[in-house]
């Protein structure tokens, strides 16, 4: 035998193998509920609200369907079903309006989440085909999320078919489709990233207000964290040491790594001041069996004195949380992904009070700055100080007359 022919006999014999395997079998006659998806939003649909549900079948072949008996079942705290019956047009619907016996055309049991039907064709009746509706059902909604989603399934239970030869139709020889609903509440409130962060943030000084000597502080905190927490940290604050002196670094009482027993610390590094290097470092770790720390609070506090002032325009820095690193109890390192960090800054201006960005000019651009932090006050998160400009702590229009009264526009 040559080789053409051999491989035409394979081919053939492929090809008769194959295709009975991968060819389609025609789609199953099914019961199903329409629609499907019932979701609607608290938003647009208040409790109290009334959506229909159908029961149907479709694709059903001879002999067809002489009766059948359900439950649907559903969720009694959200749903209470007010209305359920047969349409007048049911699937059912027989020629002769005397041959039909209906056993039950929908019984509603809100204590068990129960509504049944029940029905079957009489005498020469003929078996039903095709597509239909079998029954409806009408719900009212009782009950709405505060947050998040309510959902739960319609679901036909306890479905027997009788054909139009009295014989049961084997569940394997059909499909059910079950159907659900799902009420949509506000989003839960966004969870924040934990973070370590400089606070306050903006540190914003002028050089009519503040002169050189004056000081100031900033804490380095920490907030957001679940549990396990935070079982030791060690981290450097950079500045510009030609602008400022830090002058104290301190793990202040009542921190955030402070242990249940006053024993279970070790401050490696309590705070240590490096002039010349414009760096402050911290480096410190509870001991077992103490817990990690878990929420919000102050790790440490460094105090900087102004040691230069500009002539004209501004001095700014940033302070900055360098080489930060977390470790939880397990004294496995937190990745970094997991948390933000949140550097601060230093702004001395040199400008007048009413010339907030310190371009020797009164113009529309401080009258933006000034509304940017209108309505802020100390600890305001948009708190902007040189915005007080009459430094009474609150940002009014009171500080907007003196742009007004010392305007001189951008030329």
């Amino acid at each position: 035998m040559n080789a053409r022919a051999f491989l035409c006999i394979i081919l053939i014999f492929a090809l008769t193998t194959v295709l009975p395997i991968v060819r389609a079998d025609p789609q199953k006659p099914s019961v199903y509920i329409d629609p499907k998806d019932n979701t609607f939003s608290t938003s647009t649909t208040p409790v109290g609200t009334n959506f229909t549900i159908s029961i149907k079948a479709a694709k059903w072949a001879a002999p067809g369907i002489f009766g059948y008996e359900f439950t649907l079942v559903y969720d009694n705290t959200t749903l209470q079903p007010v209305v359920a019956g047969l349409p007048p047009d049911h699937w059912l619907a027989p020629l002769d309006p005397s041959l039909i016996f209906v056993v039950d055309k929908g019984t509603i049991n809100q204590s068990l989440s129960r509504v049944t039907f029940a029905a079957s064709l009489l005498g020469e009746e003929p078996g039903k085909v095709g597509n239909g509706t079998i029954a409806t059902v009408t719900f009212k909604i009782i009950r709405a999320p505060s947050v998040g989603n309510l959902s739960s399934p319609l679901e036909l239970l306890e479905l027997t078919l009788v054909d139009a030869n009295t014989d049961i139709v084997p569940p394997e020889q059909f499909d059910l489709i079950n159907g659900n609903f799902v009420y949509v509440g506000p989003a839960p409130p966004a969870v924040e990233k934990p973070k370590v962060y400089v606070d306050p943030k903006n540190n914003i000084f002028s050089t009519s207000t503040t002169s050189i000597g004056a000081s100031f502080n900033v804490s380095i905190k920490a907030a957001n964290w679940s549990a396990p927490g935070v079982f030791g940290y060690k981290f450097k604050l950079a500045y510009n040491n030609t602008l400022l002196e830090a002058t104290s670094a301190v793990i202040p009482g009542g921190h955030w790594l402070t242990p249940a027993n006053p024993s279970n610390i070790s401050k490696f590094d309590p705070g240590t001041i490096n002039q010349t290097e414009g760096l402050v470092s911290f480096n410190v770790t509870l001991l077992s069996p103490e817990q990690g720390k878990f929420g919000s609070g102050t790790i440490a506090t460094v105090t900087f004195n102004i040691t230069k002032a500009p002539t004209t325009g501004n001095f700014s820095c940033l302070l900055e949380i360098r080489d930060l690193t977390l470790i939880d109890p397990t004294s496995a390192v937190i990745p970094k992904d997991q948390y933000t960090v949140e550097n601060g800054n230093y702004v001395l201006s040199s400008a007048a009070k009413w010339d907030l960005d310190g371009d020797g000019k009164t113009n529309i651009r401080d009258v933006a700055i000034w509304g940017a932090a209108f309505g802020s006050y100390p600890g305001h998160p948009r708190w902007n100080p040189i915005a007080d400009m009459n430094g009474d702590g609150t940002v009014n229009m009171v500080d907007a007359v003196l742009i007004a009264i010392h305007w001189t526009g951008s030329t």
